[in-house]
């Protein structure tokens, strides 16, 4: 099939050409929008069907929208006291900034909110009694509704004369806000009423659960306090409210002492898209300069240098409009854009390499231009297409994946992949059908050269012995030796790997931001979890409440049990006070609406992402109603973000393992038929998952305990699956070009030392092009595409520079013909391939000699 694509591209290249370019000019449109369509939430692309999942929609369906988290967070740090009147003043200016310009569509919590709920009731009851009882004074009516509040036990009995006065004015000033006030109203009455009290203090000595729900707000030390927002029905905030809140905040804050932070799941997700663009704009331009630089010093020439990245630009524009059709039935990943940008810019450029590389040295050699062509597409081609294949097996196998952030990076990747190969083996070839050596200026090859001629200038360099032929010779001299060493490396190495932390916390991973301040802040003062708190249903057999509103003993009593073992756990900040909320007559608010189901709220101390975070989670899911006795408790359901994170993480850990065995398995067999042997695959693959464990100790060594920044769990697998890619370009190309040489008659030896000084210099340039590509991404703000840019270099440059250049040599060399053993009818297969293929060679350049093409004597 390589020998018929050879033929076509010689006779058909410019409609090969005209078809790329109009191939182009249809995805140019779509490629903008890729960028729109991008998620950024790992936990929004999880299965529907996981325990978590599961858990929310009973949670959605029992308690409405009392499991809806507020978006945005205005966190405040008053260096005194947050509740003193520069603060106070600072959170009413915001506040009624935010209900001038949007009303009723938005929700605000802050200090004000427990005291303005109890004057929305005081209104309600004033209104009440007043359309019950016009005839009555203003008076009358607010000791009416005095008498109710103490009867009901909303205010304590023993209220003093002046209290008693004090609250019959509240009651009256509440009152006159008419029927519905507006938030507004309330507000400012609000506000009036802390100033005529004295302060919060004052009024918490009046209303003992208005200080629990203060302490809800305001930190133990009483410098920190939050504001939560929630716009209209889903609660979430667009980049241009975001943006108008930071303003509104701003301006409030300006000239004073208290300092000001806005966070939240949306500000940290508008926060993650514009580094993550800003981060784009860097990569992007470093990228494509490192490669044209690397290139142009390889090929020492301008248009050789343009001709890869251009030809892989046209193969990216293609593929990213792909992409973005793909969005419409599946979720995109925010990570695929950059990494469709190194990746494709590294095999992409390599590929091409491949090509021209094979094409120059055919020239050299004293082959005329379509003879080199087709002999480019003949040898390199099956190198390229085989490394092709092996990275589509790898990317395409992560599609297999459940978790849907692993199939959108297995697709996108794959397919960029492989359109970046179809250019190198179609586009390529034809511009060099079409401008032949131009593409190599200012180098000359000259007119092709008779044998003889060849001869001479052969014997004039052979004496010249460079770095990669002595680098083989060294390897095979010490074979042994390298082989031993790379065994002692190897055990320190791999049980770094099998001690590794991985972490699932996205949000540590992120640049430093605003949001990200403010979250370490929030922390400090509440947990970092309470911007993203566990929630645990729990379900009864009978209605938590009597009739009386009492609480059934057995359906309290093993609540608070399971809120007391809950609250002892590792890294648990706080959990719903069940006695409390009886106290404060709140207790409705957590029930569900047919009273059989309560629900819990657990706010972590640390990143809910983080180690301790999961496995606290993990052992509130453990916990058994039947094992502990509960005999009142049906069932408990857990759910949150810590919940459907852990649930991603134990996803990961089953698709990696079916990843892992796929990949595996598809690429050797891959290599099998290309190979036509059955050790060499097994070789190959080995040595390339000891790069990888390599590389991750050293990872685990520089971030872990270097940084302090635990591995992030899509590191390993990415790395698994670009290596078993991407990294088995250079071991194919060396492999093959040493296959080719021992069916041209070279012995063992002489085909790899032969093999190492033909193909060394392109595995070392494109694996500087393929580093320097990914290595681009360790520019950006974020610890991800830190660490895929470290790992991915690291790998690439130990993999060319080490392993394929001196590892690969040596156990070749020991190996001997156990490299290409095989069963009879493969063996066969691959001989009567190779004879065909030696045929055409023969036949494209019958005049020259037979002696360049056996062993150096």
């Amino acid at each position: 099939m390589i020998e018929k694509l050879a033929s076509c591209i010689t006779k058909h290249y410019k409609w090969i050409i005209a078809i790329w370019i109009i191939a182009l000019l249809i995805a140019v449109p779509f490629v903008p929008k890729l960028s729109q369509v991008l998620v950024y939430d790992e936990t929004q692309m999880a299965p529907p069907d996981v325990e978590s999942m599961s858990a929310q929609d009973y949670i959605s369906e029992n308690f409405g929208s009392a499991d809806a988290v507020p978006g945005t967070i205005i966190v405040l740090e008053s260096p005194e006291s947050i509740t003193d009147e520069e603060s106070l003043n600072l959170i009413y200016s915001i506040q009624s900034q935010l209900y001038e310009k949007y009303g009723s569509d938005v929700t605000v919590t802050s200090v004000y909110t427990p005291l303005q709920e109890f004057l929305i009731m005081m209104n309600a009851a004033y209104q009440s009694v007043q359309a019950q009882y016009p005839v009555l004074t203003e008076d009358q009516i607010a000791e009416s509704v005095l008498g109710n509040l103490i009867q009901t036990g909303v205010l304590p009995p023993d209220l003093t004369q002046p209290q008693h006065m004090q609250m019959v004015g509240v009651i009256k000033q509440a009152g006159q806000l008419g029927v519905s006030p507006s938030q507004s109203a309330v507000l400012e009455l609000n506000k009036a009423v802390i100033e005529e009290m004295g302060g919060l203090s004052n009024i918490e000595a009046l209303f003992p659960a208005l200080g629990d729900s203060l302490s809800l707000l305001i930190s133990e030390n009483g410098k920190i306090t939050m504001m939560t927002l929630a716009y209209g029905e889903s609660g979430s905030a667009t980049d241009e409210q975001l943006s108008e809140l930071r303003t509104i905040v701003n301006g409030a804050a300006e000239g004073t002492s208290v300092q000001h932070w806005i966070t939240g799941s949306d500000p940290l997700g508008s926060d993650l898209e514009e580094s993550t663009m800003s981060d784009l704009k860097i990569i992007e331009p470093v990228t494509i300069v490192l490669v044209l630089v690397l290139i142009g010093l390889f090929f020492r020439s301008l248009l050789g240098a343009v001709m890869p990245p251009l030809s892989v630009g046209i193969a990216l524009g293609i593929s990213f409009s792909l992409v973005y059709l793909l969005s419409f039935v599946m979720q995109i990943h925010y990570s695929v854009e950059t990494l469709m940008l190194t990746g494709m810019m590294g095999a992409g450029c390599d590929y091409c390499i491949f090509i021209l590389s094979r094409y120059r040295e055919e020239r050299k050699a004293g082959r005329d231009k379509e003879s080199s062509v087709r002999e480019s597409v003949m040898w390199a081609g099956e190198s390229i297409a085989t490394s092709g294949a092996t990275v589509v097996i790898g990317f395409g196998a992560l599609a297999i994946a459940n978790f849907s952030m692993l199939q959108s990076m297995g697709i996108a990747l794959a397919l960029g992949v492989l359109i970046a190969l179809l250019v190198a083996l179609t586009l390529i070839p034809s511009l060099l059908m079409l401008l032949g050596d131009k593409l190599f200026w200012p180098a000359k090859f000259g007119k092709p050269t008779d044998p003889e001629t060849f001869k001479k200038k052969s014997m004039k360099t052979k004496d010249k012995v460079g770095y990669f032929t002595r680098s083989a010779k060294f390897a095979i001299k010490h074979a042994k030796v390298l082989v031993v060493a790379m065994i002692l490396i190897s055990v320190p190495a791999i049980y770094l790997v099998v001690e590794m932390e991985q972490s699932y916390d996205f949000v540590g991973a992120m640049a430093d931001t605003e949001s990200t301040e403010g979250l370490a802040v929030l922390g400090e003062g509440f947990g970092s979890g309470v911007i993203q708190p566990t929630q645990i249903a729990i379900s009864f057999n009978d209605e938590f409440l009597l009739p009386d509103n009492t609480p059934n003993l057995d359906e309290f009593n093993q609540a608070s049990e399971l809120a007391s073992m809950i609250g002892e756990m590792d890294g648990v900040a706080s959990v719903t006070d069940l006695q409390q909320q009886l106290e404060n007559g709140t207790i409705n608010s957590i029930l569900s609406d047919d009273g059989k189901s309560l629900l819990l709220t657990v706010v972590f101390q640390n990143d809910p992402y983080d180690a301790v975070s999961m496995d606290s989670l993990n052992n509130m899911r453990n916990i058994d109603p039947e094992e502990e006795g509960w005999s009142a408790v049906n069932a408990i359901y857990v759910g949150g973000s810590t919940a459907l994170m852990y649930d991603i993480s134990q996803l990961v850990q089953n698709d990696m393992n079916t990843v892992e065995i796929v990949v595996v398995i598809a690429i050797y067999l891959v290599l099998l038929f290309v190979l036509g042997a059955v050790v060499s695959p097994l070789r190959s693959i080995i040595t390339i998952l000891l790069s990888i464990s390599w590389t991750l100790a050293v990872m685990v060594l520089l971030f872990q305990y270097g940084l302090g920044q635990d591995i992030l769990w899509i590191v390993p697998m990415v790395l698994l699956v670009v290596c078993l890619g991407l990294g088995m370009d250079y071991d194919i190309l060396l492999t093959t070009r040493i296959r080719e040489e021992i069916a041209k008659g070279k012995s063992n030896d002489d085909a790899i030392v032969y093999s190492v000084e033909k193909t060394g210099g392109i595995i070392t340039a494109c694996g500087f092009i393929m580093a320097a590509a990914f290595g681009s991404m360790m520019l950006s703000s974020g610890y991800l595409l830190k660490e895929f840019g470290f790992a991915l270099m690291f790998a690439i440059l130990l993999d060319a520079m080490f392993v394929r250049i001196y590892l690969v040599p040596a156990i070749m060399s020991l190996l001997g013909k156990w490299n290409w053993w095989a069963p009879a009818p493969i063996a066969k297969m691959y001989k009567k391939r190779n004879a065909r293929r030696l045929k055409n060679v023969q036949a494209s350049q019958d005049y020259l000699s037979s002696w360049q093409r056996k062993p150096e004597e």
